[in-house]
């Protein structure tokens, strides 16, 4: 019988199933402090810096990571290696805090109370718990944050002032689910970077999880720039001397084997240390030549083969564990997770996607663990394994999987598109109508607004879909595209596009429209009711500030025509015209509102509405839902 085949049964018996471990760490949970195995990566050396609190601007960190990555391991590792004279270190882990989440009085009170108990177990004593009973009562107006806070300082800080306070809390994607995060995130953003009183500057947090930034922070209020942030990073080859030693027994040369390892699971922490485990309870490798080949199948027949057998059978669930990020999850999730795999796709064929901070996809596929970046800080698929296992076949699966039960049309729906500011510049808008304020300040407020409004509008839903993450904003007014585009994910962002750019010349905007419909054209020649529906692509807004009249009408209303061409439904996209000063053509443009053009498929269509920013009581949101309802009726073969 061959040895793969015989595999199994031994892998099995010595996961622990007749009570023996293994050498290797092939189990979930961080690694203890006295394990052989841990290999050390950069992020251990800036934790260690970042302890040390010697950064000024924040005293927080984000170790955002998938699972089986090391997160936990890192932090028990960190903490061991702190020396307890000079450091306070809390390790709470947020699933414990589960059924404390659904108020501040019970999460804030819950969070002290182990902090307590755990700087009881330091000094052997239970005066601390003891305190916090009896005075967090003595102030119930007092709002629980402050009580928290006052806490810490008054209690613990000024009492242990020869000490450094730093606060591991695990799992924090715990928190989302009670909706509590931006408020959580929001206080210990606000305590890491105060330093009145003085004694804050001895206090520091570290969060880890398995979550995107966009999930711990959805308030565009709360900027995302909340602190340090730490990458993991695959294990490296020069710093893997820790796994030779469970390699010796097997072969003359465990630093060879490592390599193809590694070049298999792509420094991945845990299928690292299972793939050296599959090696250290195998044959004896004889011939240093036939490395490579040995290694190829051990991972074909124990890992890629029948994977999801292979998983449960070894208890790994590693595998699942991914698979089930993009399919264990609720209705409001689908058309995001098919979003990624489409995405994901475009990687496996080997397209060149750069790493977009902002893009939700991205950290989708990063924090599943299917991707990771390369030097280049372009997206590729983690490991060689993943490859083999996540494959184009996987996503079809997963996709069909994802769109049964979909009822929803999302082209009814304001959600989840792409959104276009475009913005006259024209020398016009420096008059003032009368009024103290220029038309250039009066769009710089309305623009304000409904930036604020587009960002922070979600659809009510668990998942708090939003109508987009950030706005592509720009400003047109010669004949020819200037070039100056913002991604506006932070409402405070919209002033520096009116500080670095000043009204002048004309008012052409079809140069600057074009370019903004081809970026999200992307290439394609035309976008299809399918493409939407299976969340390969998103539709799309188009809104045009204006303080007069186009100075190419005839461009505009040919550029209108070939754009309705290139879609399927013409509900896909939408030009939205915002009027706003006393020189605004009215009629012309209200004729631009009700003429019909033809779709992809020839029907009559209409993807332009017109309304003046004075008239404009319904608000942005409305006037975007009104649009489609409008749409919907048409379809049905209504007059507008």
């Amino acid at each position: 019988m061959d040895i793969f085949e015989t595999l199994p049964t031994i892998f099995r018996w010595l996961m622990g199933i007749n009570g023996i471990d293994s050498f290797y760490r092939i189990e979930a949970g961080g690694i203890p402090l006295t394990e052989q195995t841990y290999v050390e990566r950069d992020a251990d050396e800036k934790l260690r810096q970042f302890t040390q609190l010697n950064r000024v601007s924040s005293r927080m960190c984000f170790i955002l990571a998938p699972r089986q990555t090391g997160k936990t391991s890192l932090m028990v590792k960190t903490i061991g290696q702190l020396p307890d004279e000079e450091f306070i270190c809390i390790q709470l882990d947020f699933q414990e805090f589960s059924s404390s989440a659904e108020s501040d009085e019970t999460l804030y009170y819950s969070l002290l109370n182990q902090i307590c108990r755990q700087i009881s177990d330091i000094d052997a004593d239970n005066y601390w718990v003891k305190l916090l009973n009896a005075t967090w009562n003595e102030t119930p107006d007092l709002d629980p944050k402050l009580r928290f806070k006052n806490f810490l300082i008054e209690h613990i800080l000024k009492k242990k002032d020869d000490k450094k306070l730093i606060i591991f809390i695990d799992e924090i994607q715990n928190i989302i689910g009670y909706k509590q995060q931006n408020s959580f995130i929001g206080f210990i953003k606000s305590l890491s970077q105060s330093d009145r009183p003085v004694a804050l500057r001895r206090l520091a947090f570290v969060l880890l999880g398995v979550a995107r930034p966009t999930d711990l922070v959805t308030d565009y209020k709360v900027a995302l720039n909340l602190g340090e942030r730490i990458e993991l990073g695959g294990l490296q080859e020069s710093n893997c001397n820790p796994l030779w030693q469970g390699l010796e027994d097997v072969t003359d040369d465990p630093q060879t084997v490592l390599s193809y390892i590694l070049d298999w699971t792509g420094g991945q922490p845990f299928l690292t240390q299972a793939l050296c485990h599959l090696v250290a309870v195998g044959r004896k490798i004889q011939d240093s030549t036939d490395i490579e080949e040995y290694i190829e199948k051990l991972v074909i027949s124990n890992v890629i083969k029948d994977w999801r057998r292979q998983d449960r059978l070894y208890r790994l669930s590693h595998l699942e564990e991914i698979e089930n990020w993009f399919i264990r999850v609720d209705s409001s999730q689908k058309l995001e997770k098919l979003a990624a795999l489409s995405l994901y796709r475009k990687i496996l064929n080997k397209d060149k996607i750069r790493f977009e901070q902002n893009d939700p996809k991205h950290w989708d596929l990063l924090i599943s663990g299917l991707v990771a970046r390369n030097n280049d800080d372009f997206l590729k698929v983690n490991n060689r394994i993943y490859e083999q296992v996540f494959t184009l076949n996987w996503v079809n699966e997963k996709e069909e999987a994802l769109q049964e039960g979909m009822m929803a049309d999302p082209l009814s729906r304001i959600y989840n598109r792409d959104v276009f500011m475009l913005i006259d510049q024209s020398a016009s808008t420096l008059k003032k109508d009368g009024g103290e304020k220029t038309r250039w300040k009066l769009l710089e407020e309305l623009i304000t607004g409904h930036v604020a409004t587009i960002l922070e509008r979600d659809d009510g839903s668990d998942a708090q879909v939003k109508i987009c993450e950030q706005v592509y904003a720009t400003t047109f007014n010669l004949n020819k595209y200037r070039g100056n585009f913002y991604m506006i994910s932070d409402v405070d962002n919209v002033e520096d596009i009116f500080l670095e750019n000043r009204p002048d010349a004309n008012s052409f905007v079809v140069p600057t429209l074009r370019h903004c419909f081809d970026m999200w054209l992307n290439g394609r020649e035309k976008v299809t009711l399918k493409d939407i529906k299976d969340g390969n692509e998103k539709g799309a807004f188009f809104i045009i500030y204006t303080d007069g009249q186009f100075d190419d009408p005839l461009a505009f209303e040919q550029f209108i025509t070939e754009a309705t061409l290139k879609v399927e439904d013409h509900r896909i996209i939408k030009i939205l015209i915002i009027g706003l000063g006393k020189g605004v053509n009215v009629k012309y443009f209200d004729n631009l509102d009700t003429r019909r053009y033809k779709d992809a498929k020839g029907d009559d269509c209409n993807i332009v509405v017109f309304d003046l920013a004075e008239d404009l009581d319904e608000g942005i949101i409305e006037l975007m839902q009104r649009q489609l309802r409008d749409s919907a009726k048409m379809r049905k073969g209504f007059s507008l």
